[in-house]
């Protein structure tokens, strides 16, 4: 795979929308490339976070927004297009800007405050998410259902499920309301590409926090108990494991829909990764070490969480 040098300036000059892009994952850059508006993104320092990963002075998140996108291109979803490469030392990810019009992108956070005078009872009766970062996910399928303009947004519900299984392979646990959504091309709203897959792929893990959790007896331990979800129910984060077998129609049809499609490009998954160089000009990317974890992990929550859960319904135990 090719690794893009972003310090040319020539060939990626920063464009007129430099500075407009949010989100809490790391400084960003405005750019142009071949004339269309791209932005990079670049890691977010490991300062001041919990739990502190040692010898790791950045996150790994551009090269997990790489990875992520690119399986769920892998799976034929619509993603938005990442490239992979250096700025400034570091590692960084572009990613190309999707909206048409500036600012045409609208978070499910932002459409679901849509006031409901006839329904404001029911949504004052679910409970308040401790943290920003998580969905209280009864709340969501409410608004899937009744919100005004998200309930006759064709696919959007399916859509919704399908990134719960995904994000569950790829150890995705931030796809909170602000990492998905609509996008405005002028006339109507359409169903934003997935984008925001900086959290995949464990990105606060150092190399050496890896070899540990690679020995045997551990792997499957320990990536089965890092299985979070950006979901809770009553106050309670959910794990993997958990939300895949719960009571939903919507969640069972994702599931019967995305495991034979999964276990028909796993080797295509793997590739991607050891496609990935360990490193370009002395700058570290991706070590054989979290090439082989990160492949691991894959293999172990489909055959664990999703595969498990898939076998469950056609046996009839779940």
């Amino acid at each position: 795979m090719q690794i893009y040098n972003f310090d040319d300036e020539k060939l990626f000059p920063l464009s007129n929308r430099d500075g407009i892009y949010g989100g809490n994952g790391g400084n960003k850059d405005g750019i142009l490339i071949d004339g269309e508006f791209w932005f990079i993104k670049y890691p977010k320092t490991t300062r001041g976070m919990r739990n502190n990963a040692r010898n790791i002075s950045y996150t790994t998140a551009p090269l997990s927004e790489y990875l992520g996108s690119h399986v769920y291109e892998i799976l034929g979803y619509d993603v938005h297009k990442t490239l992979l490469g250096i700025k400034k030392g570091k590692v960084v990810v572009a990613c190309k800007d999707f909206c048409v019009i500036r600012g045409g992108l609208s978070e499910i956070r932002t459409i679901k405050n849509a006031y409901s005078e006839e329904r404001t009872e029911e949504l004052e009766g679910f409970a308040e998410s401790k943290s920003g970062d998580r969905v209280n996910l009864p709340e969501l399928l409410f608004h899937l259902e009744e919100n005004r303009h998200l309930k006759n947004v064709e696919g959007l519900k399916e859509h919704f499920w399908d990134m719960v299984v995904v994000d569950i392979l790829i150890d995705n646990n931030d796809r909170n309301n602000g990492n998905w959504g609509l996008v405005f091309n002028g006339e109507i709203y359409k169903i934003a590409p997935v984008y925001d897959n900086g959290n995949a792929f464990s990105n606060k893990t150092s190399d050496e926090q890896i070899v540990m959790h690679m020995q045997k007896d551990k792997l499957e331990r320990d990536v089965l108990g890092a299985s979070v979800t950006a979901y809770e129910v009553d106050g309670h984060i959910l794990s993997g494991p958990k939300l895949i077998m719960m009571d939903c129609p919507g969640l069972r049809d994702a599931v019967k829909r995305n495991v034979p499609l999964i276990e028909n490009h796993l080797q295509d998954i793997y590739k991607l990764i050891d496609d990935v160089p360990e490193s370009y000009e002395g700058i570290p990317i991706c070590s054989a070490v979290r090439k082989e974890y990160y492949k691991q992990g894959i293999r172990i929550r489909f055959e664990k969480i999703l595969k498990s859960a898939y076998q469950g319904y056609s046996d009839g135990k779940c």
